[in-house]
């Protein structure tokens, strides 16, 4: 017994727990400041958020310190620093104090970049050029003072030495660290899981790697990727407003879309965002893409229509349903989207005949329908320009 127990330990909820408190060890660590100096501080600082022409008139380093770090810690003040248009200012005044002083341009490196890389988000709105613009002024003076460095400070030392890194020169990042582990990383360039920079290198490695499958492979390596993209599902992908899964998603589809073929486990996957059949979804779908979310339909409505018609029986002529399964199956592939509607007879022998098929009705509705009889049943199918409904036991269709 005592044997079973050292071999499940230490678990995940513990590595985890170790984890948190590790960061948050490391956040005492780096400095977090308070006290009657920081809240004089905060008061000036926003009083500069409110009129860039404020003076802080720094009378020593701690009070730069103290200023970094209001911005850098109180909720929201790095931002309405830069919506205000004040950003630039704030840099310059620290500038102006530190001058020359090589002594006080290494202390100030060092919360300058613990800054830009707690808060790399904020910065990297790409999209908009006026952030494209602060992201400069912050970052111009950083690798000023990155380049002049010759302090001990391993964060700024690995800085000094990784510049693309710093710069976001993401493509030669991500070759240059490609056979190390995120842990090995993390310690390299003395980081931690926490800070945002770290956060979107994770995101863009797991991108790059998703990008380099093979369309429906299978194995290991990629259960744990697949693994991976979940924990972080709801992160931002940075591309078209998509989250991390639901890019994931679309690069997995186009590359099911040029095979023209999509194995389970893929499927399965694809299906975290929601199947697109459900109209609670199609926000999600509207996103991935109207041309993967059209093509999955497809591929799903092919799918069930086999299942169906592999499975079922009209209960009443064998002979009459032979020949009609013969003759959907030829166009199967053409379907464009498919709604199996089953009467109670024919529910209730689904259950027997196929129970997993019968679940997947049940619990989803809108995807597949329940008719309010006992013997009819229907079946809806969308082909290119034109759609068939067949119904069973003289079935009417009322237009």
């Amino acid at each position: 017994m005592s044997a079973e127990f050292y071999k499940n330990f230490p678990s995940k909820k513990f590595l985890l727990n170790i984890a948190k408190v590790t960061n948050r060890l490391n956040q005492i660590g780096n400095g977090k400041l308070a006290g009657q100096a920081y809240e004089e501080m905060r008061e000036r600082v926003r009083q500069h958020e409110k009129d860039k022409k404020f003076r802080l008139d720094f009378d020593g380093f701690k009070q730069v310190r103290l200023a970094v770090a209001v911005v850098a810690q109180e909720p929201g003040q790095l931002k309405r620093t830069i919506d205000n248009g004040c950003w630039a200012d704030f840099i310059k005044q620290i500038q102006n104090f530190i001058q020359d002083d090589t002594s006080q341009k290494e202390r100030i490196c060092k919360y300058l970049l613990r800054l830009y890389y707690q808060h790399y988000f904020t910065f990297d709105k790409s999209n908009l050029d006026f952030l494209k613009n602060e992201k400069s002024v912050l970052l111009s003076y950083l690798k000023q003072l990155l380049a002049d460095y010759n302090g001990r400070n391993q964060m700024c030392v690995q800085a000094r030495n990784h510049s693309d890194f710093v710069s976001g020169n993401w493509a030669k990042v991500l070759l240059q660290f490609e056979e190390k582990t995120l842990t090995e990383i993390e310690q390299q360039l003395c980081l931690n899981t926490e800070q945002e920079i770290f956060k979107k290198f994770r995101i863009l490695r797991l991108l790059q790697r998703i990008e380099g499958l093979r369309a429906n492979e299978s194995n290991a390596r990629v259960s744990t990727l697949f693994k991976d993209v979940l924990e972080s599902r709801h992160a931002p992908s940075y591309i078209k407003s998509r989250t991390l899964l639901e890019h994931v998603v679309h690069l997995l589809l186009n590359k099911c879309m040029k095979a023209t073929s999509m194995v389970q486990s893929w499927q399965d996957f694809v299906f975290e965002v929601g199947d697109p059949r459900a109209s609670r979804h199609q926000l999600v779908w509207h996103r991935i893409g109207n041309d993967q979310k059209k093509w999955l339909i497809s591929l799903l409505s092919q799918g069930d229509l086999r299942e169906f018609l592999e499975t079922m029986t009209d209960g009443q002529d064998e002979e009459i349903y032979k020949y009609r399964k013969q003759f959907w199956l030829q166009y199967v592939d053409y379907a464009k989207n498919a709604k199996i509607m089953l009467g109670k007879i024919a529910l209730r022998r689904l259950k027997q005949n196929n129970p997993e098929m019968a679940k997947r009705f049940i619990s989803s509705p809108e995807t597949y329908s329940r008719l309010n009889e006992s013997e009819r049943s229907c079946v809806y199918i969308e082909f290119e320009s034109f759609c068939v409904i067949e119904g069973t036991h003289s079935a009417k269709l009322r237009i």
